[in-house]
């Protein structure tokens, strides 16, 4: 019974150790303080007019709260610096030679491609992004028509960094365009597919697509029972102010197009309605605004928000070639109306329905005419729904795909609307 109960106490006291031990080794080897990192957030690559890399890193600050920076901006928190190199990871490694802290690449959440490196070495770029361990698949790919310095450098409107601002863009939804925004592991499948071609959204400085934007002009309303040299001295401010709000008026960028690849070539981008063509396509596009015009030719508009779309590709082989047969299926809801006479009658509504069919025809075929007849670039999954269907037979036309297979198809579109809802007023 001794013996058994010396056992006993052994084995806990053995326990114990071990239970000790295993507390005291707790906790991340390879843990690294943020206070000795520098954390990138967004990433501008582009290419110099000598083929060398600049690449523009956004780095965090997280010793820097908004209260203590000068204007309160989230991009005021954030140091910009600027690496050349033959090679991207040439371009880090002498950026890095200019901080005293270790890079982090975990936090970087967009990598912005002038049009100039996106059309010379997007391929060669993306091997750097998925050789490099810290980058996570889900950074958020983005082009732009100039340089892609130009946008980093660009403040931005509310309190937050670059990167996550456009990270809330997409995940919130709220705009279509944002829909466009592919992935680094998104655009990646698709360079390496045959049946798709990739692309991505298209960031760009508001004032280019026509957007102004005013900064909240401070501390210009003076007290009218100052003398007259404190008078003379608030105008003087306020004109200073006033100067400063006109040269920062264009500070801000916008998500609105498309960039389009024939597998790691930019081909172009697509404006607006092209880049809603394609969402059509894809049965992709929500919390979209199409104005339509009132019935019997009367002034006014209806505005409709796009609550929900739906497609469907269903291919055929017609003597021995592809046809594809395209449903669109959209849901709709009227968000203003501005006609005088109107009471949205059965027929009122089915002309509207009309109106909106052929509306959606229209940025459909004008987006086809560039894409797949001009570029002869699938980003409409039509390879892709083929191979499924007709595997064999695709292993026959896909050398041909994007040689005038693609373009010589037939496409027959069919369009549903259906406006259903009337917001809170009714008829």
């Amino acid at each position: 019974m001794i013996k058994h109960n010396r056992e006993k106490a052994r084995c806990l006291l053995l326990t114990f150790i071990i239970l000790m031990g295993s507390f005291s080794l707790t906790g991340c080897w390879s843990s690294r303080e943020t206070t000795d990192l520098a954390i990138l957030n967004v990433m501008g690559v582009d290419k110099d007019e000598g083929g060398q890399y600049k690449l523009t890193a956004l780095i965090a600050n997280p010793q820097s709260p908004v209260s203590q920076t000068s204007s309160g901006s989230g991009q005021n928190q954030a140091l910009i610096k600027i690496g050349k190199g033959r090679s991207l990871l040439e371009a880090l490694s002498q950026l890095a030679t200019s901080t005293s802290k270790q890079f982090y690449l975990g936090h970087v959440q967009v990598v912005i491609f002038g049009e100039k490196a996106a059309s010379e070495s997007m391929k060669e770029s993306l091997d750097f992004l998925k050789r490099e361990n810290d980058f996570r698949p889900n950074i958020q790919m983005l082009v732009t028509k100039g340089k892609a310095s130009d946008i980093i450098k660009t403040p931005t409107q509310l309190e937050t960094p670059l990167g996550s601002e456009i990270q809330d863009f997409i995940r919130t939804k709220q705009l279509s365009s944002t829909n466009m925004v592919h992935d680094l592991s998104q655009f990646s499948e698709a360079l390496t597919m045959n049946m798709k071609d990739p692309f991505t959204g298209e960031i760009s400085l508001a004032q280019e697509k026509g957007i102004q934007v005013e900064q909240a002009v401070s501390g210009t309303n003076q007290s009218r029972t100052q003398d007259k040299k404190a008078t003379l001295k608030s105008e003087t401010k306020q004109n200073s102010n006033k100067s400063e709000t006109k040269q920062n008026s264009n500070a801000a960028y916008r998500i609105q197009g498309t960039a389009v690849f024939k597998k790691a070539h930019l081909m172009g981008f697509l404006n607006k309605k092209e880049s809603r063509g394609v969402l059509w396509v894809n049965g992709k596009l929500q919390n979209d605004v199409i104005v339509l015009n009132c019935p019997r030719k009367e002034s006014g508009t209806i505005s409709l928000q796009i609550k929900h779309t739906t497609s469907q590709l269903s291919p055929q082989i017609v003597n021995g070639k592809p046809e594809m047969d395209l449903a669109i299926k959209v849901d709709g809801d009227i968000g203003q109306i501005t006609c005088q006479n109107i009471n949205l009658s059965s027929d009122e509504l089915e002309e509207m329905n009309k109106q909106l069919r052929g509306l959606i025809r229209q940025e459909v075929m004008q987006t086809f005419a560039k894409v797949k007849q001009e570029w002869q670039a699938d980003i409409f999954d039509f390879g892709e729904s083929i191979y499924r269907k007709y595997p064999k037979e695709w292993k026959e036309i896909s050398s041909e795909w994007r040689k005038g297979g693609l373009k010589e198809m037939q496409v027959h579109v069919k369009v549903r609307a259906n406006i259903s809802r009337y917001g809170l007023r009714g008829r």
